[in-house]
């Protein structure tokens, strides 16, 4: 059952038993979002903690303006996958979220109030650390990503996207330089960077042309040919 399956790798689950992991389950209901919809938004308190099921989630900072629409938001913070949870601090801190949080494609995710979450929580302990561990890694994460935005350099702001959608697909060693895939296209990346689509367009014509990445025809993924080199270009450590 994917239900389960997805569950069971998920880091808010991690440590406890089939028999809690199936308790779990049974408080679930879904819920679908089309492509920029809202999954959670800034300043709101949904009562709800969502687990992406399939699809994406991007969270994304508040802009100062209200957007066109919820893909057009401020900088790109993180992309979510199925297993991730979404709306927990929420939860501890009672101010309502922090950041939106919005589907790129169809999302669906799995869904249960705050007032039941909150109940399981305190019948089983460690989903409570569980937490506080997704947590602490999470704002270690934003501030590495507030941290590259602020330095404005679009071509590691793209290489970065890159990479970490395509760390998606694979578990990869430090030097990995095998190919991987990355489904995204250019607009997709425009939208999650920020950038215009034509410094987009520019940063992977470059990327092509190193043989850093191959672009496939159509609505294809962007196959990375070589990580290191990506790598090594978020770091800073190489130009785009």
């Amino acid at each position: 059952m994917r239900l389960l399956t997805v569950l069971e790798t998920s880091p808010l689950l991690r440590d406890l038993s089939a028999a809690q992991i199936n308790a779990f389950a049974q408080l679930l209901a879904t819920q679908t979002f089309a492509s920029g919809d809202y999954i959670l938004q800034a300043g709101t308190n949904s009562e709800k903690i969502f687990i992406v099921q399939s699809g994406l989630a991007c969270v994304r900072l508040p802009g100062a303006a209200s957007p066109k629409s919820a893909l057009h938001c401020a900088a790109l913070l993180a992309v979510e996958e199925p297993g991730a949870v979404l709306g927990e601090i929420n939860l501890l801190n009672k101010q309502g979220h922090s950041a939106h949080i919005v589907a790129v494609g169809e999302t669906a995710c799995w869904w249960v109030s705050s007032e039941c979450f909150e109940r399981f929580c305190n019948e089983n302990h460690v989903v409570w650390r569980n937490i506080a561990r997704i947590a602490t890694l999470r704002l270690q994460r934003n501030n590495e990503r507030v941290a590259l935005l602020s330095t404005r350099d679009a071509g590691r702001i793209v290489a970065s996207i890159l990479l970490d959608f395509s760390a998606s697909c694979s578990d990869l060693p430090p030097r990995a330089t095998s190919r991987l895939s990355c489904v995204l296209t250019q607009d997709e990346i425009a939208l999650m960077s920020g950038l215009c689509r034509r410094t987009v367009n520019t940063i992977i014509v470059n990327l092509e042309r190193r043989e850093i990445i191959r672009l496939l025809p159509g609505r294809h993924p962007i196959v990375i040919t070589d990580v290191g080199k990506l790598r090594s270009i978020r770091q800073g450590k190489t130009l785009c």
